[in-house]
């Protein structure tokens, strides 16, 4: 059989016999599926004020939330960002902790969003020392759950599912008793 593509369809395969066969019907078969890649609705870096912001990503500066703005924190968290200068990757090398006196301060980050189904991918870490038990929570479901982490070393969680039903993606980082970072988050649609 040969694969061909059809004018008008997406992700289109169809084969076609490759000989004559005598007294055999000539038939087409194909199958459409309809795939398409994710697309990225928001980049966030979680960074102090005057770091520099990576390429395609907004700063999350620990403030608290605004609705002009669309997004932050429903604590103050701005004097617990940090940028290390020691990890190239600008994503990695600054984050947001919830504290840095291994009290288990519990704080949620909300960002508007419609109602739906999203891809949620982040990281948490410390390019410079050893921290956690990380805890991180996102629309109510425990992605990263009491996971220490060595300097310059990271918990990432890549494209995982959710669902926003109240406008907000909330994210709920620490709650456990040590320090519990965020160094970025993707979210995609699904």
């Amino acid at each position: 059989y040969n694969t061909v593509g059809v004018s008008g369809y997406t992700n289109t395969a169809c084969m076609t016999p490759t000989a004559q066969v005598p007294d055999t019907q000539l038939f087409l078969m194909c199958m459409q599926t309809e795939v398409s890649s994710p697309t990225l609705i928001a980049a966030m870096n979680f960074q102090p004020t005057a770091s520099p912001i990576p390429s395609g990503y907004l700063k999350d500066d620990g403030s608290l939330y605004s609705a002009a703005r669309g997004y932050g924190w429903t604590l103050n968290l701005g004097g617990q960002t940090r940028d290390r200068n020691l990890n190239p990757d600008q994503r990695l090398d600054t984050l947001v902790a919830t504290s840095h006196d291994g009290a288990g301060t519990l704080a949620t980050w909300n960002y508007n969003l419609p109602n739906g189904a999203y891809l949620i991918s982040l990281a948490s870490g410390d390019p410079g020392y050893a921290q956690g038990p990380h805890r991180v929570e996102v629309e109510g479901i425990v992605v990263v759950n009491n996971i220490p982490t060595t300097a310059n070393t990271y918990v990432t969680i890549t494209d995982f599912p959710v669902v926003v039903s109240d406008g907000q993606l909330s994210v709920k980082l620490g709650g456990t008793a040590g320090n519990s970072m965020l160094n970025y988050l993707e979210i995609r649609s699904q």
